[in-house]
């Protein structure tokens, strides 16, 4: 369940904040863009995080 949830969550940070072009798009955020491609780049990072613990704890209990 969590590389699931960790997996999902990285897939859509990844996709809607950096490759599809829509208003959570890094590049068409105005104001504070600094600030939210910060922001949106840790968030993808801990997702990341998330989908490693999961696939550890898949690794090492099957």
């Amino acid at each position: 369940m969590l590389l699931a949830a960790g997996l999902a969550a990285l897939g859509f940070e990844a996709v809607f904040h950096f490759v599809v072009s829509n208003p959570d798009h890094v590049a068409t955020v105005n104001h504070e863009r600094a600030l939210f491609t910060w922001t949106a780049a840790l968030s993808t990072l801990g997702d990341l995080a998330l989908a490693l613990a999961g696939a550890l704890l898949v690794r090492r209990h099957p």
